[in-house]
C-alpha cells in the first residue's frame, strides 16, 4: 500500500496513527476544560470570576538526562513537544498573568524529581511561549507533579490557575 490519505484514514482510527510510510500523524481533538476556580473583588465592590484551565496533550515527555540519542532526534522531539503546548493554550484562553502553572507528567513508570524537570522543560518553554514571557519570569510559579496511566499510556496535564 501507498501512502495514500485515503486509504490511511479507514485503516487508523486511534488518536495516534501510523502512517503506511512510518511517519507518525497526531490528530487529536482537544481536552481543555476551562473552570471558574476563583472570585476576586475588585476595588470598585464588583466581584470578578478568574478562570482556571486544564489541558491534556497526548505526547510522551521522556527524561532528557537518560537519553542517548542524537542531538537532531532530541531537538526535533522538543519542538514538537513545545510547538503542541504552545497550540493547545492558544486554541483555548488561559488566564491572563500572574498564573501558577503545573504540569503533570502522566504515565506507567514514575521518574525521580530531577529527571522530572527535565522531561517537562520543552512543555515549560510553551507555557513561557504562549504567555510571551522568559520561562523564569516571576508572574508564571511553576509545579510538577506526574501520574500514574495505563500501560502505553502518555500524556502531559497542563493546568493553568490565576495567583491571587
Amino acid at each position: 500500500m501507498g501512502c495514500g490519505w485515503k486509504s490511511f484514514r479507514k485503516r487508523n482510527k486511534n488518536t495516534k496513527r501510523f502512517m503506511p510510510c512510518g511517519r507518525t500523524a497526531y490528530w487529536t481533538q482537544s481536552t481543555a476544560q476551562t473552570t471558574t476556580s476563583a472570585q476576586v473583588s475588585s476595588s470598585d465592590g464588583n466581584v470578578k470570576k478568574m478562570r482556571s484551565m486544564t489541558v491534556d496533550i497526548p505526547l510522551r515527555a521522556v527524561s532528557e538526562t537518560n537519553q542517548r540519542e542524537h542531538w537532531s532526534s532530541r531537538n526535533r522531539r522538543r519542538k514538537q513537544q513545545r510547538g503542541w503546548t504552545t497550540l493547545y493554550l492558544n486554541s483555548n484562553r488561559p488566564p491572563p498573568l500572574p498564573v501558577r502553572v503545573t504540569l503533570v507528567r502522566i504515565a506507567p513508570r514514575p521518574l525521580d524529581t530531577d529527571n522530572l524537570w527535565s522531561s517537562l522543560k520543552a512543555f515549560r518553554d510553551g507555557v513561557a511561549d504562549h504567555y510571551e514571557v522568559d520561562d523564569n519570569d516571576e508572574q508564571i510559579a511553576w509545579d510538577v507533579a506526574q501520574e500514574k496511566g495505563e500501560p502505553k499510556e502518555y500524556a502531559v496535564r497542563i493546568n493553568v490557575e490565576p495567583q491571587s
